[in-house]
């Protein structure tokens, strides 16, 4: 049999052709092992005979360019490039429809005709559709109509998913529904609302505000379209719900509204509201000036499963948007500044008879972050270019526009395209990946992550966040269980699964589908190996595992399985199966290699390094090797940055003491080291068989001490903004005091503590970020008899911003391994409240102490922040001498604690507000004598 299914010319193959077969062979090869890559080809067995693909990209991940043409030769052994010219006779050409239908052939003989009919047909549908997608596209690119990038990009993904046989299959639309309602065509389009019977409407949400805000989505659309709230149909205005519906949609809904019985209760308005678009997913649909997208139930069947919603898919969107409320929630998205989840916090759909919710009238209202009437901080998510990850991907005219960014970033930066590929991939692992893998590993939500459902925020060609969204496709794991246990306490999860199972089944989503492919993408366009790329993850994974999750499966799973969990995508859709409705997705799974596994595991220790650009970095200490003599020990070490080996050092313990011997060159690694020597080895002098230029100036007697190394090494904090200046002012206490510099931004000290094996950092408060912590805490029993600063969201709010404006402090939020512990005011005391009551120095700096995370309430963790905050003051004005407090004299525990870090109390006084001990600290006795 030979079916001609779209006959595209070898001649005149186009780049959207060559996505089609790009899609098909790469999800083939995938989960066929006799598959092999010999001489820029791919290979197929087929018996006697092989199929022959020239490939323009090899990856070793299997996402393969090809050049277009496909040969069928005999079933030979290509030895060598000569050989392989030979078999590439243009009379060994064939046509993409006459693969298809040998691989089908071959692998699965035993099919029944009409599946393989129906598939050869949904396949060449899928490539006719990409070929006149792409011609669209290039239609409306002409014209630049638009400066929306995030429906620009929802509607440029032609190729759809990147490793399926029939990427835009979309059965059983026409072509003409297929132009109107699809989104590569750009097309605008009115939805159609029904009233529906108060008794006859399913949802989570009370009635009263159901009904109001689907009302307000009707009476806006409707004041965009030019019409007033006249046009309201007389049962809405009586407390009938406006329930809106896709054209698709509605016309299905008519057809079976009969068959349920419920033409009395849901009526057909004869009303449609205009300027509609659909998004990538297609069930999703946009409109710019209105405050949700919609989410809706759709009769089709979009490459894999058929995009109906269900009353559970709903009931997860709504419990996400709960947990994200709890304080655990806040806390997370805390931690991702530049993470957005776009939320589904309300559904409805209809009732049968029996009172059960229907599906295909379902419709959840999905927040609409881009839309230009919000308020000011939405406005500026619109005017950030946002990028559908999938489509940035894509192969179009043999590139990518992520390959374009990294060439860019590399262009004005002067970079190699490696070092620009590993710096553009780094800072998408800190930006997209590990938000989700906090998300995980600390909070047990699963989110399916794949390419499709992440939306990339571009600033200066480099990943700066994301926008999450499709947060019904989520799952619970124990570990939610815990964090959010108020919440459960009066509901079930919607979707549990068990820890032991989630991480295979997630790597497919988050690693397989996204970062495989993102990887794969960058080194196709700038020719970097894919290996290089790989490393970059590995130690990335190696890090925040490091970073003590409470759940560490997930980064175990990706650095010691040999292999990946694969969703086996062809075989699926060739099977015809549903998978939203598969009682056993395990079947439609097999295994792939895992670039990331560590066969060889080492013992390593991450550590950051201060930056003042958007690039972090962060160095791997790698051991190699321990000598053990019987007059000294000697241990070699490997330093790696981006997975770029930097250099190694050794540190060598022997009878005239500690040494360290390296070839390192750069001031910051080189002090990273040493810190290693001090830190490893509990010893306060180090030798150098030879020191660099560099540190020589700190020597003493031909030695580093450590106590001179504690204030000498850039290796903790940005470099100060120090402004000498003679001018002098008179604080509102009548203190005379130095002008003083502009506060600092951003993290403004970080270190690894050895003891905890843990990274503490402070960084400046961001009001927007924090609020809602700083809230919580000062609202807490325990804390606010001592701030007294017990009050709501906007005295909060006002009070931060005060401080903002305040010359004489700033506040900063601590943080273990990212997670915030404790909030700090740090001050210069001559203009503080306490400069009167002492004899205070210029340059004396006093902090204010709240511990607000009880997780990190403890001696252990004292030590450690406490230490590092007093080190910050000292560190960051050399001239600092003394760092005082005034805790309330009845508090004896803080008294007597702070001594462990140096504070000693100096004498008790009076401020009017309360009775207070001084605590001091002075410089030299704090570097002589407090040990981290």
């Amino acid at each position: 049999m030979s079916i001609d299914l779209f006959a595209i010319p070898d001649s005149t193959m186009q780049p959207a052709s060559t996505l089609g077969l790009q899609s098909f062979f790469n999800s083939f090869s995938m989960e066929e092992k006799d598959c092999r890559v010999v001489q820029q080809a791919l290979y197929i067995p087929l018996g006697t005979q092989q199929l022959a693909l020239p490939l323009s990209y090899v990856s070793q991940l299997g996402r393969h360019r090809y050049q277009g043409d496909i040969y069928l030769i005999n079933n030979v052994n290509i030895q060598n490039k000569q050989q392989l010219n030979t078999e590439r006779n243009p009379a060994n050409k064939i046509d993409f429809s006459r693969a298809i239908e040998l691989v089908i052939s071959h692998f699965y003989p035993d099919l029944e005709p009409a599946v393989r009919d129906r598939f050869f047909n949904r396949v060449g549908e899928s490539t006719r559709y990409i070929q006149h997608a792409f011609q669209a596209l290039e239609r409306r690119s002409l014209t630049g109509n638009s400066d929306d990038t995030f429906i620009q990009s929802e509607q440029s993904l032609v190729g759809g998913h990147s490793m399926h046989p029939a990427p835009k299959s979309c059965e059983p639309l026409t072509e003409a529904q297929q132009q109107a309602y699809l989104p590569e065509y750009g097309q605008s389009f009115a939805v159609e609302w029904f009233a529906v019977h108060p008794d006859y409407i399913a949802t989570q949400t009370e009635t009263p505000q159901l009904l109001h805000t689907f009302k307000a989505l009707l009476q806006s659309n409707l004041s965009v379209d030019g019409k007033t709230t006249n046009h309201i149909p007389t049962r809405i205005q009586q407390g009938w719900l406006a329930l809106p519906m896709h054209p698709l949609q509605a016309a299905k809904w008519r057809e079976d509204i009969e068959t349920h019985g419920l033409s009395e209760y849901v009526v057909d308005c004869q009303l449609s509201t205009h300027g509609w678009t659909a998004t990538s997913s297609t069930r999703a649909i946009y409109h710019p000036q209105l405050a949700w997208m919609l989410k809706v139930s759709l009769p089709v069947k979009l490459t894999n499963s058929l995009r109906l919603l269900s009353e559970k898919e709903a009931k997860r969107g709504v419990q996400f948007s709960q947990i994200l409320q709890t304080p655990a929630g806040q806390e997370m998205q805390q931690r991702m500044p530049h993470t957005e989840f776009i939320q589904e916090p309300i559904w409805a759909s209809v009732k049968d008879s029996n009172g059960h919710c229907l599906d295909l009238p379902l419709v959840c209202l999905r927040n609409n972050v881009f839309h230009s009437f919000t308020e000011p901080h939405t406005v500026q998510a619109q005017l950030t270019t946002t990028h559908v990850l999938a489509t940035v991907n894509q192969n179009l005219n043999g590139k990518s526009q992520i390959g374009q960014w990294v060439r860019n970033y590399a262009q004005e930066n002067q970079l190699t395209l490696e070092m620009a590929s590993r710096q553009w991939l780094n800072q998408f692992m800190n930006q997209v990946i590990h938000p989700l893998c906090i998300a995980r590993s600390d909070y047990g939500i699963i989110l399916l992550a794949h390419q499709q459902n992440i939306l990339l925020t571009i600033e200066d060609n480099l990943p700066a966040g994301m926008k999450y969204r499709d947060c019904q496709g989520i799952a619970l794991t124990d570990i939610a269980l815990q964090r959010f246990s108020a919440l459960f306490d009066g509901q079930e999860p919607e979707y549990y699964v068990s820890q032991d199972k989630v991480d295979p089944y997630l790597s497919y989503y988050l690693i397989g589908n996204t970062l495989l492919n993102t990887i794969a993408a960058i080194s196709a366009d700038t020719q970097v190996d894919e290996c290089a790329l790989w490393s970059v993850c590995q130690h990335a994974f190696r890090q925040w595992r490091q970073a003590q999750p409470k759940d560490s499966g997930f980064y175990d799973y990706l650095l010691s399985s040999p292999t990946l969990s694969w969703k086996r995508n062809f075989f699926c859709f060739l099977s015809d199966f549903n998978e939203a409705t598969l009682p056993d997705p395990s079947q439609i799974y097999c295994e792939i290699e895992n670039p990331f596994y560590d066969s060889q595991p080492k013992t390593r220790l991450y550590k950051p390094l201060p930056t003042n650009d958007l690039q972090p970095r962060n160095i791997c200490i790698e051991s190699l090797q321990i000598l053990v003599a019987q007059d000294h020990s000697h241990q070699r070490f490997a330093l790696y940055e981006l997975g770029v080996l930097q250099g190694e050092f050794d540190i060598i313990h022997s009878q005239d003491g500690l040494y360290l011997d390296t070839d390192l060159t750069e001031s910051m690694l080189w002090w990273s080291a040493a810190e290693h020597a001090f830190y490893t080895s509990n010893k306060t002098v180090l030798n150098c068989g030879h020191w660099p230029s560099f540190i020589e100036p700190h020597l003493t007697n031909g030695k580093l001490l450590l106590s001179t190394f504690l204030q000498v090494a850039p290796i903790w904090h940005q470099s100060a903004q120090l402004t000498e200046s003679a001018q002098r002012q008179t604080a509102a206490n009548g203190i005379s005091h130095p002008t003083r510099p502009s506060k600092p931004v951003g993290t403004v000290f970080q270190r690894y503590c050895y003891h905890l094996k843990r990274i503490v950092s402070f960084r400046m408060i961001e009001i927007d970020r924090d609020l809602t912590t700083f809230h919580q805490w000062h609202n807490h029993p325990l804390t606010s008899p001592v701030w007294e600063l017990e009050g709501s969201l906007e005295m909060h709010s006002q009070y931060l911003k005060k401080l903002e404006q305040d010359p004489h402090q700033f506040a900063v939020i601590g943080e273990f391994d990212g997670v915030a512990f404790g909030y700090f005011e740090v001050y210069w005391a001559a203009e503080d409240r306490l400069g009167p009551y002492y004899e205070c120095q210029d340059y004396d700096r006093g902090v204010h102490i709240l511990v607000g995370n009880f997780d990190y309430r403890g001696g252990t963790y004292f030590d450690a922040w406490g230490k590092s905050i007093l080190h910050y003051c000292f560190l960051v004005e050399p001239q600092t001498m003394n760092t005082v407090g005034e805790p309330n004299a009845k508090n004896h525990r803080v008294v007597k604690i702070t001594e462990r870090i140096g504070m000693k109390k100096q004498f008790e006084f009076d401020f009017p507000h309360k009775r207070a001990a001084l605590l001091q600290c002075q410089r030299h006795d704090f570097f002589d004598n407090v040990i981290f």
